[in-house]
């Protein structure tokens, strides 16, 4: 049987569900204050707590490979083996790197990326710094040894494909030609027959200076190139040098 309410005990009814509804309003938002109070500062604690051990651990591992100690060889060749240990960092990084290749080469020429992009970005590059530090302890390879044979892969591959290009020449070798040859070229010149005093005065002046310059010009040109040891290390290894390549890290010590 139903029963019906009056007007009064309806009434009533309505102001029940409303206090009812404005009950649960009341709780979710005692809620959501719980959240905000409690929950999320022990999230973003737990969150800087794990970047601060994360930046902790890379930081040892850089002190361990710091330890070692290195000095640059006064000829400036590379050791084999060490070019070895340098390339097993290589990996470890390229490791890293690989999944965000695209990321990284796309967010190295965006000029307009927003606070989400850069924070992305530097969680990238603090993982990639901290494989690096590890792979580096592994190799018992210190900051310095690591940059001395980045210097020295870069030299060797320029100098390589000079090489390669100039009929196995060095540099220098390929500038003490050039030289050379413009003097005989102006010597030749001065002794034309007919050739006016002013010309031949300008052709002397330009000789002279030429002579003057040689000795600096050599040791810029030498300064370009790499010893032939580190050359043949290269082209011996180059495969793998060129794979591990990562671009779009330069500026970051990679």
């Amino acid at each position: 049987m139903t029963v019906g309410l009056t007007e009064e005990e309806g009434t009533l009814t309505k102001g029940a569900k409303i206090a009812i509804g404005c009950g649960v309003a009341a709780v979710l938002a005692v809620v959501l204050i719980i959240v905000a109070a409690v929950v999320v500062p022990l999230w973003l604690k737990h969150k800087v707590g794990t970047v601060t051990a994360d930046l902790k651990r890379t930081e040892e591992f850089r002190q361990q490979a710091n330890a070692n100690p290195f000095v640059r060889p006064a000829n400036g060749v590379i050791a084999e083996d060490r070019l070895i240990k340098f390339l097993d960092v290589r990996k470890a990084v390229f490791a890293v790197y690989e999944p965000h290749r695209a990321e990284i080469e796309s967010r190295s020429h965006d000029k307009q990326a927003g606070i989400g992009d850069l924070l992305a970005f530097a969680k990238i590059v603090k993982e990639l710094h901290a494989a690096k530090a590890q792979a580096q302890a592994a190799a018992s390879m210190s900051d310095a040894e690591y940059l001395f044979m980045v210097e020295s892969i870069y030299k060797s591959a320029s100098a390589s494909a000079f090489r390669r290009s100039s009929g196995d020449k060095t540099v220098e070798q390929a500038t003490r030609e050039s030289i050379e040859t413009a003097n005989r070229e102006i010597a030749a010149a001065r002794e034309r027959a007919g050739l006016p005093e002013e010309s031949r005065r300008a052709l002397e002046e330009q000789q002279k200076e030429l002579e003057s310059r040689t000795a600096e010009t050599l040791r810029q040109a030498g300064a370009l190139d790499a010893p032939a040891g580190n050359v043949a290390l290269f082209r011996k290894y180059e495969t793998e040098i060129r794979k591990y390549a990562m671009t779009g890290l330069e500026f970051a010590g990679l």
